[in-house]
C-alpha cells in the first residue's frame, strides 16, 4: 500500500483525487490538507509517501518544495511552476534522492 496525502482536498479537483485515491486497492488516504493547514506537519504526521497537489499556482512551488523536504514524493497537477520553479524542484529531488511527477 502506498500512502497518500491530497493536498489541495477540499477543491473540485482535490476531492476527485481523494475519492480516487480511497477507492484504489493499492493506495491508502494518509491524509487531507488544504490552504491553511500545515502541509509538512501532515506529512510528517500521516507518513505520507505521494502527495498529490492540486492547489492553486500562487503556492505550488513552495508546497513541492515542502513535499520534498518532508520526504514525501511529489504528484503536482496544479499548474503555474515556471521553468525556473522546474528546475529548482529537480535539483531538490535529485539532491533527496526522490522522484515525483509534474503534469498540470
Amino acid at each position: 500500500m502506498i500512502r497518500v496525502l491530497v493536498n489541495g482536498a477540499r477543491g473540485r479537483m482535490g476531492r476527485e483525487v481523494v475519492k480516487a485515491v480511497a477507492g484504489a486497492e493499492d493506495l491508502e488516504l494518509a491524509g487531507q490538507t488544504d490552504l491553511g493547514d500545515d502541509l509538512g506537519e501532515a506529512i510528517r504526521r500521516s507518513g505520507a509517501e505521494v502527495v498529490v497537489d492540486f492547489t492553486v499556482p500562487s503556492v505550488v512551488a513552495e508546497a513541492t518544495r515542502t513535499v520534498l523536504e518532508s520526504g514525501a514524493r511529489p504528484v503536482v497537477g496544479t499548474t503555474g511552476l515556471s521553468e525556473r520553479d522546474i528546475s529548482e524542484l529537480k535539483r531538490l529531488a535529485a539532491e533527496r534522492g526522490l522522484g515525483g511527477v509534474i503534469a498540470p
